[in-house]
């Protein structure tokens, strides 16, 4: 099964969160700014599925990390996320 990390799951990462756990998908991890944001679609995803901070963020080997931050953002979130794999 592809485990998935999500980062920025606003509208669209939440709308793809909830799409491909419907699809079988296992979306272990959302990296979040704010946890009252996504309080609308967790109700959508397994309770497996984490919820931390970018500071508390541990990558568990996920298959697929889709950053669905604003564009304006996505250099430098890549920038950190790349640091922490490494």
């Amino acid at each position: 099964m592809q485990r998935i990390c999500i980062v920025g799951p606003g509208r669209v990462g939440g709308a793809l969160a909830i799409a491909l756990s419907r699809a079988g998908y296992d979306i272990a991890t959302l990296v979040v700014r704010d946890r009252e944001r996504v309080s609308s679609i967790i109700g959508e995803l397994p309770r497996s599925t984490q919820i931390v901070s970018e500071r508390e963020a541990v990558y568990n080997s996920p298959n697929i990390v889709l950053l669905t931050v604003p564009d304006t953002e996505i250099a430098s979130v890549a920038e950190r996320l790349a640091c922490k794999i490494d």
